[in-house]
């Protein structure tokens, strides 16, 4: 509502003042023995003057009124209420503003509120805060942070705030139009500040896989003849091993290289053939990067007669990303006719564990 029509359209006083019809009057008057002639003012004449003051100050408070929001409005009936007053909150209101007993809310629109609305004299920009207040001086000066148009990419992004750079920015986040796949589990990027998918995976009945997960499992599939029995130490590794499964490709000839940093469970089965009486001992070994384990060590001599000993082992090893692991057999006592025996009996296997 613009005051000014009010001053003009309701009250008869009020208008005839905004017209100038007062000026049509002239004053004569005797001013130290001289005569002077002036226009009427609408403050010549007690009464007149102070009708015009009173109607005016008393429109500004109906509009202070009509404009007030409802909470505030609620204030003045709850306080005249409580003060016992036979009168509304709307007549409680004007009779504090006619005599200026206002002090618990600012009206509206005050001066300070009208400079900084659209083209005040310090008009606050909603798009990057580019204003400045009245009182900045005082109070020092309206900061923001520009927010960023979105850009073709950040379809389905949320609107984030990085505290390290001082900026908005649109990242790929958990929202209702969000493409999570079924079961999958999602992690969070720290450099890219998202959230993205997994590789694990959970069943409707809590059951939790991860086809990411560093596993292999590989038979011997040749009789490898003729390798220790005299002492001699040898690696089961070369073009001789079947992969059954090598979940993440860490597997290649006998050798495993891990791909991360962590904890591995192998297991292994190696069965020799050709044991004589005179062998006097076998060891197996799982050598690793960081050190080499020492996994069997048996005197076959008391089962010689039947020609093979199927040696197994099992371990959990701690491995840096990049270091291998292999097995190693060594027969000792008699001469090199020891073979690791192929056909399902001989196998090596290993997994990250945590």
């Amino acid at each position: 509502m613009d005051i000014p029509n009010i001053f003009t359209t309701q009250l008869p006083l009020l208008s005839a003042r905004a017209r100038g019809a007062w000026k049509k009057l002239k004053i004569f008057q005797v001013i130290k023995g001289k005569q002077v002639i002036r226009e009427y003012s609408e403050y010549d004449g007690s009464a007149k003057g102070h009708l015009i003051k009173f109607q005016s100050k008393w429109a500004a408070a109906v509009w202070n009124w009509q404009q007030m929001p409802q909470t505030k409005r609620r204030f003045y009936i709850s306080r005249a209420a409580k003060l016992g007053l036979r009168t509304t909150g709307f007549n409680y209101f004007i009779s504090l503003y006619m005599r200026d007993k206002l002090e618990e809310y600012p009206m509206y629109p005050d001066p300070h509120h009208l400079s900084h609305e659209k083209s005040g004299a310090d008009e606050i920009s909603i798009e990057g805060l580019q204003g400045e207040a009245a009182d900045e001086q005082n109070a020092g000066k309206i900061k923001g942070v520009p927010v960023p148009a979105p850009g073709v990419d950040d379809d389905e992004k949320a609107l984030t705030y990085d505290h390290d750079t001082e900026e908005f920015k649109y990242t790929k986040g958990l929202t209702a139009a969000a493409n999570i796949g079924d079961h999958k589990v999602v992690r969070g990027n720290g450099g890219a500040k998202e959230v993205q998918e997994s590789t694990i995976l959970v069943s409707d009945d809590g059951e939790m896989t991860n086809p990411s997960q560093p596993a292999f499992n590989a038979e011997l599939d040749t009789t490898q003849q003729n390798k220790t029995g005299d002492d001699t130490i040898y690696d089961i590794t070369g073009a001789f091993w079947t992969e059954i499964f090598d979940q993440g490709n860490g597997f290649t000839d006998g050798i495993f290289t891990a791909p991360v940093t962590g904890k591995y469970l192998f297991t292994s089965n190696i069965m020799l053939a050709n044991l004589k009486a005179s062998h006097i001992e076998a060891i197996l070994h799982l050598v690793t990067s960081n050190r080499i384990y020492h996994i069997y060590d048996l005197n076959p001599a008391p089962i010689q007669a039947y020609e093979y000993l199927l040696i197994p082992g099992s371990i959990i090893v701690d491995m840096d990303i990049n270091d291998t692991a292999f097995l190693r057999i060594t027969v000792y006592g008699d001469t090199k006719v020891i073979d690791i025996f192929a056909y399902n009996f001989t196998y090596f296997t290993g997994a990250l564990i945590c």
